[in-house]
């Protein structure tokens, strides 16, 4: 096998990963967040049933995406792992 260039190394950088990773976790709470709010606000004579159902799917929408988001980049972050943790085998 041979070594990889040296242009990957910066590919399997598990700090990245671990950055997105964050990242997306965080937009998942927002997610979250408006899809409770929304509920949480609605009340007779302030909001409609399609208020309602508009900023809970909206919600559900972002938290969605960035759930997979998180998923890809836990699977970078434990390739990346992975790729570092095997001995480099010298030509």
């Amino acid at each position: 096998m041979t070594a990889p260039p040296a242009s990957d190394a910066r590919l399997r950088s598990p700090g990245l990963s671990l950055l997105w990773l964050l990242s997306s976790l965080a937009e998942c709470t927002l997610g979250l967040r408006a899809s409770f709010a929304s509920a949480a606000y609605a009340g007779p004579g302030r909001e409609t049933y399609a208020d309602g159902a508009l900023g809970r799917g909206a919600g559900l929408i972002l938290w969605l995406t960035e759930l997979l988001g998180a998923a890809k980049a836990l699977t970078h972050y434990r390739w990346a792992l992975r790729r570092l943790s095997r001995p480099r085998q010298v030509p």
